[in-house]
C-alpha cells in the first residue's frame, strides 16, 4: 500500500489492507533486555533531576521572596486609592476597595434595556 493511495474512511478496512499496514509498521516486540535498559536509564535520570528540582525550587523561592512584598505593597496602595476616591455614601467597603460603581435601581434597569437592545442593533 502506498502513501498516495486514497483511503475511504466511511467503510471498514479489509483484512488485506490491515495486514499490509501491520507488515509495513515493522516488528512489534522489543529487543531482549529492553526493560532493564529503560529502568537503568530512569534510575540515572532520577538522580540527576533531583538536583535540578532543587535548583528550580530555589529559583522560584528567590523570585517569590523578591516579588511578594512588592505585590502586597501594590495591593495596599491601590486599595487605599480606591477607598479615598470613592464617595462612600451607602457603598460597602468591599465595593469601594475594588472601585466598583454604586448600583442603583435606575442603573440596573438601564443595564437591562442596554442588554435587550444590543441584540437588535448587531444584526
Amino acid at each position: 500500500m502506498r502513501d498516495d493511495d486514497v483511503h475511504d474512511l466511511t467503510s471498514e478496512p479489509t483484512d488485506d489492507a490491515l495486514r499490509t499496514l501491520r507488515e509495513a509498521a515493522g516488528p512489534v516486540a522489543f529487543a531482549p533486555g529492553f526493560a532493564d535498559r529503560v529502568m537503568a536509564r530512569r534510575a540515572v535520570a532520577d538522580t540527576s533531576t533531583e538536583t535540578s528540582r532543587d535548583t528550580s525550587s530555589d529559583a522560584l523561592r528567590y523570585v517569590f521572596m523578591r516579588l511578594a512584598p512588592l505585590a502586597a505593597a501594590a495591593v495596599l496602595v491601590l486599595s487605599t486609592v480606591n477607598l479615598m476616591s470613592a464617595s462612600g455614601r451607602g457603598q460597602p467597603v468591599i465595593d469601594r476597595l475594588f472601585g466598583l460603581p454604586t448600583v442603583t435601581l435606575a442603573s440596573a434597569y438601564s443595564l437591562d434595556g442596554t442588554l435587550t437592545s444590543w441584540g437588535e442593533t448587531n444584526r
